[in-house]
């Protein structure tokens, strides 16, 4: 087997125009190889947490989200995100009704419901912004405890989100790096 080359017999615009091509692709292919490696060395972490509220506990998947500095106003805690689907069977069943018929944005509903049924103090609006929802209202909860680990956390807030929030199904909540403390 002999050695060989390519050579290309192009003019000398258009050898210019190749030379530039392979030199601008060999950074493309630089970049985008360190930015692969970057997305692999990224530790992307999830824990089991279990939430207990009205004599329920349910057990979730959450993914720790570090960009999730979400804190409830009145208490000044961070606020566990976790999709309704999966909150439904510890929510009271005004609230159930409600989240069903796609009325949460309706505040007023929302505090007569949790007048009736005495959750006032439990209940919270969380106000927050997102990629296009600058004025965005959450309604939540103060559980009576979540587990993470071997880590409980005594009243921690919930937020109550609408939609999914994995696309694969992997997680139905997001946790602060707060919550983990020293784990």
């Amino acid at each position: 087997m002999q050695n060989t080359a390519l050579f290309l017999n192009l003019p000398h615009c258009a050898q210019e125009k190749f030379n530039y091509f392979v030199l601008i692709s060999g950074f493309a292919l630089t970049y985008l190889s360190y930015v692969f490696i970057e997305l692999l060395n990224k530790k992307i972490t999830y824990y089991s947490i279990d939430i207990k509220w009205r004599d329920k506990t349910i057990n979730i998947n959450a993914l720790v989200d570090t960009g999730n500095s979400l804190i409830e106003p009145l208490s000044n805690k961070p606020v566990i995100v976790a999709e309704y689907s999966v909150l439904k069977d510890v929510l009271p069943q005004k609230l159930v009704e409600i989240y069903e018929n796609k009325r949460e944005s309706n505040l007023m509903e929302i505090v007569s419901a949790i007048s009736e049924d005495n959750l006032r103090k439990n209940m919270r609006v969380i106000p927050f912004k997102s990629v296009g929802n600058e004025k965005g209202m959450m309604i939540g909860f103060i559980a009576e405890s979540v587990k993470i680990k071997d880590n409980i956390i005594k009243k921690p807030v919930i937020g109550i989100c609408r939609f999914n929030l994995s696309r694969n199904g992997l997680y139905s909540a997001l946790i602060s790096p707060k919550h983990l403390g020293g784990i």
